[in-house]
């Protein structure tokens, strides 16, 4: 399955969960469209690629692998959720976890 970029908040992330895009504030409940989703400053840094509450658990080289290592550790129990973000300025991916078990 080949998996599409989208655009939340003004960059194009991956996403396997539709968690971080309600942790964020991008998309409502109702589904609001991302055109009318709110900038940067709603818990999302364009410099980083960093959500509140989530940390970077390392970079990968595909997409794919990124993915694999996230859906890994939210399976077994060591972080909640994650996303894989663009590793800039390479052509490599950045998994973002969040351990907030609460």
């Amino acid at each position: 399955m080949v998996k599409k970029p989208i655009r939340l908040c003004s960059r194009t992330v991956f996403r396997v969960s539709a968690a971080a895009f309600l942790a964020v504030g991008c998309i409502g409940v109702a589904g609001a469209s991302a055109e009318a989703a709110p900038g940067p400053s709603a818990g999302f840094s364009a410099q980083t690629a960093e959500r509140e509450g989530y940390v970077l658990e390392g970079t990968y080289g595909t997409q794919d692998r990124c993915l694999d290592v996230g859906a890994s550790g939210q399976r077994n129990g060591d972080w909640v959720d994650y996303y894989c973000s663009p590793s800039e300025p390479s052509n490599a991916w950045d998994l973002w976890v969040s351990y907030d078990f609460a």
